[in-house]
């Protein structure tokens, strides 16, 4: 064995059939705990790929937008529906409130 390398050679041991191989519960939690880490990976690159996604969409969006003027809203005023209901609507349009002094902003302030 001067120059040559020495070949190390597992003993091999038959297990028959009904027999199972020993599993080291060690060796099979890091097995599930790397496949977790690589499965929590993959999703969070696939999110991270749909982010960027999103953004370059929304990016491309502002770009047409600078590009394309949008037309000017029309001046005219807008009337908004009313709010609340249609018994008070009508009991505050029938007996409207009555102020009476002037308006004093410094009381009206908390």
């Amino acid at each position: 064995m001067s120059g040559a390398r020495r070949r190390f050679e597992r003993s091999r041991r038959y297990v028959e059939e009904g027999e199972e191989p020993e599993i080291n519960p060690e060796v099979n939690l890091l097995i599930q705990m790397l496949q977790k880490q690589q499965a929590m990976h993959r999703q969070y690159r696939e999110q991270q790929a749909q982010a960027e996604r999103h953004h370059k969409e929304m990016m491309h969006v502002l770009q047409q937008q600078r590009v394309q003027p949008q037309p000017q809203p029309e001046q005219r005023v807008k009337l908004q529906a009313p709010r609340g209901d249609h018994v008070f609507r009508e009991f505050c349009r029938m007996n409207p409130p009555t102020f009476k002094g002037q308006y004093e902003p410094t009381e009206a302030s908390e």
